[in-house]
């Protein structure tokens, strides 16, 4: 509704809008915080489609509110790329990763735990790199041929469904 309303200059737009608007109903419920901490959280870097960038931002904004210390979980370990499939997880601990040190900066709670988030983003950024190196020799565990045939057959027994209809 506000976007609709707002009166802005012609090289200004409003980005993201959906996006903050989905974290700021996550954020809704949420007890001892602020409204600006709260409006300041709904621009985090999270990927409201991830569920494991979801649970990033509400486990470490419950742990602060509740006057813990928030830690980086153990998933968040990066693994040496085998698969595309370990490589895609390694971009999403990377993306984890960033998230986890925008909360810091934000709501900042534990310097040790800063460096070893920096640390672990520079080792992930390092296994990317590997893995994207080797590419050609990682396993790819999806049948992407399978998957198109079946999505043929389906659209055409959809279609001959549309021409019987006719």
């Amino acid at each position: 509704k506000f976007s609709d309303m707002a009166t802005l200059k012609g090289d200004f737009f409003l980005c993201r809008e959906q996006s903050m608007e989905i974290v700021s109903r996550w954020l809704k419920d949420v007890k001892n915080m602020s409204t600006a901490e709260k409006f300041a959280l709904c621009m985090s870097p999270v990927n409201e489609s991830c569920t494991r960038s979801k649970n990033v931002l509400m486990k470490y904004i419950e742990t602060y509110t509740s006057g813990k210390v928030p830690g980086l979980h153990y998933s968040m370990q990066p693994k040496t790329a085998k698969t595309f499939d370990h490589l895609a997880d390694l971009c999403s601990i990377h993306h984890q990763l960033e998230l986890f040190l925008w909360l810091q900066n934000k709501l900042p709670s534990n310097a040790v735990e800063v460096m070893r988030a920096e640390a672990l983003k520079e080792r992930t950024i390092q296994m990317i790199n590997s893995g994207l190196f080797k590419a050609e020799k990682l396993t790819l565990s999806y049948d992407y041929i399978s998957k198109d045939v079946r999505i043929k057959k389906e659209w055409a027994s959809e279609r001959r469904g549309e021409v019987d209809e006719i």
